[in-house]
């Protein structure tokens, strides 16, 4: 690494980088040419360490404005929309699924979660927990409101799989043959299909309804064609 000193500071730069840069004119020179700028009095800094001039972000600015509302790209945290909600219900479903779904009490005192169902009693179990998994990147990879209203039945399908899951094992839940069972449904068989059901409820509605077409500015007051109509001070 290689060392060029400004004022009041020490910039480290790449090898392999042999330009510097104003910060303030964006003049350009070699990296043996000088180390504070001859015009500005300014530290020079690497090329690639400098952010964006004032003519790039107002390019930027102006490609933003002429991007259609429905496809300009929110920031990471943006939660209306059904956005944080469905982040929300995946990070709590897939939580759910490794705590208590299923207490016994006969033959023996156990409590069996969701992670345990899929290990003893095949991959089947795991469905919910997958479809989570996907839930979660696959809703906080879309950041403008076409993107989200694309995924609206891939995410719809994959939120509704837990609460179909938590209905099959209640319609064909366990029966003692020869042995004496006895157990209940615990919080964690609960939430989870409660969550289904919110994040389902979202899912349909995912990204909302297009936002409207900006209207143009009026630049000012429209004049009647009629020269007869027309008030002399």
């Amino acid at each position: 690494m290689r060392a060029a000193r400004g004022i009041g500071h020490r910039y480290t730069l790449p090898v392999r980088s042999t330009l510097l840069a104003c910060p303030f004119c964006r003049e350009i020179y070699q990296i043996e040419e000088a180390e504070v700028c001859p015009v500005c009095g300014m530290g020079l800094r690497g090329l690639g360490e400098l952010p964006p001039s004032f003519e790039v972000r107002e390019q930027m600015a102006a490609d933003w404005e002429r991007l259609a509302p429905e496809d300009r790209r929110l920031p990471w945290h943006y939660w209306r929309r059904g956005r944080g909600a469905l982040l929300l219900c995946s990070a709590l479903g897939l939580a759910a699924f490794f705590a208590p779904w299923i207490e016994l009490t006969k033959p023996e005192l156990l409590s069996l979660s969701g992670f345990d169902l899929a290990q003893t009693r095949g991959f089947w179990f795991a469905g919910g927990a997958t479809a989570w998994l996907v839930n979660l990147p696959l809703v906080a990879s879309r950041r403008s409101v076409n993107q989200m209203r694309s995924i609206r039945i891939a995410v719809t399908a994959f939120s509704l799989l837990t609460v179909c899951q938590c209905v099959l094992l209640l319609i064909a839940s366990p029966q003692a043959r020869l042995v004496p069972l006895r157990y209940h449904w615990a919080w964690g068989f609960y939430l989870s299909g409660l969550a289904s059901i919110v994040a389902g409820f979202f899912a349909i509605t995912f990204g909302g309804t297009r936002p409207p077409e900006k209207m143009p500015t009026k630049v000012g007051p429209v004049q009647s064609s009629d020269d007869s109509k027309r008030v002399l001070h």
